[in-house]
Formats: structure tokens, sequence, C-alpha cells
């Protein structure tokens, strides 16, 4: 399977048009130096900064969030690992709802007063899974079984709210950055956000 949808991408990239670089002055870089200039660069920026810094907290609690939802599916809620992987799904949804909705109630433009409710709803679904988790007793199938649906909901809830977080986030990088160093403070962006995955990794195990 992971074979077709690899040569499947593979295939599809042959179809996306060459754009010509926005610094053709640019020669190839040396990577740390590189990774350090566009720091330097982000950090200059302070509004773009700002929004890197939340989007690195969203892929923080993101990565956390996902090695915790595979441990409770295991651990607390009995779950095989198919049925567990159904959590991981209840999640997407909400996160794809979410973000499609976040790009129609922008209207067309970057609506950053959309991340503040993101982070209600985020908050709001942890919440709601740990109300509904708290109790349960992992040696009585019935208060697991119980607490599955709700669970359930709650991660949707929770990427709903992941949705309008980040959308706006990402959205607002791209919308004010110039042209000619967009890609750099994207890769600096990546940079930290990646980091702070890694981070969350660590801090997890």
């Amino acid at each position: 399977v992971l074979i077709t949808i690899a040569a499947l991408g593979t295939i599809a990239s042959r179809f996306i048009e060459p754009l010509t670089p926005a610094d053709t002055t640019r020669q190839p870089p040396n990577p740390l130096r590189e990774t350090v200039g566009n720091l330097k660069l982000l950090f200059d920026n302070r509004p773009l900064f700002r929004a890197a810094i939340g989007e690195a907290f969203f892929w923080f609690l993101a990565s956390m969030a996902t090695s915790a939802i595979t441990l409770m599916g295991n651990e607390v809620l009995g779950l095989s690992q198919i049925k567990t992987g159904m959590l991981a799904i209840a999640l997407v949804l909400g996160v794809g709802t979410g973000s499609v909705l976040a790009g129609l109630m922008s209207g067309g433009k970057v609506e950053l007063g959309l991340v503040p409710l993101g982070g209600t709803l985020i908050a709001l679904g942890a919440l709601a899974l740990y109300w509904f988790t708290a109790d349960v007793d992992p040696t009585n199938p019935a208060t697991q079984l119980a607490a599955v649906w709700p669970a359930a909901g709650s991660l949707v809830v929770l990427g709903l709210g992941a949705g309008f977080f980040i959308v706006p986030l990402v959205a607002f990088q791209q919308d004010r950055s110039q042209r000619k160093t967009r890609g750099r403070i994207l890769a600096a962006a990546n940079f930290v956000s990646f980091s702070m995955m890694i981070v969350s990794a660590v801090m997890f195990y």
C-alpha cells in the first residue's frame, strides 16, 4: 500500500508546473549557515515570529496528543491497535472539518480572531476527554466500552479547534512574508515546529 501511494505521488508530482525562483541570485546553501540565517530573519520580524511560535506550540501539543491517544486506547480503553486507530480518525476528521470551516469563515482574508476560538475548543475537547476517561476501570470492559464514543466525540471537538487554531497562523505567515524571503521564513518556521515535536517526543517518553 505504501509503495503504491509513493508511486502515485511521484506520478502526480510530474504534473506540477515549474516555477521561477523568487530570488534567482541565491547559490546552493550551506545547511547550517542557511538555517541560522533563516531563524534570524524570522526572529527579526516579530509578528511572523509570534505566529511561528504559535504554530510550533500547536505541533508540540499535536505530537504529544498523538502518542497519548495510542496509549489511552490500548491501556485505558482496552482497544486493539486497529480500533485505537479509529480514535485517531476521529481527531483527523475534526481537524479536517475545522480547517475547512476556518477557510470559509475567514472570508478570503487572514482571520487571526479564529485562533482564540480554536484554543478554547482545544481546551474544551481535552477537558471532555479527561472527564469521560478519568473513571474508566481498565479491568472492567463495561466502563471501557461506555467511554469509547464520548472519547471519540471529544477528539472531534479537539480536532475542530486545532483546525481553527493552525490555519490562520499558517496563512498569516504566508500572507505577511515578502515573496523574496517567503521560502526562508516558512523554512525557519518549520524548523522551529519540528524541533518542538522532537522535544514533545522526549518529554512524553
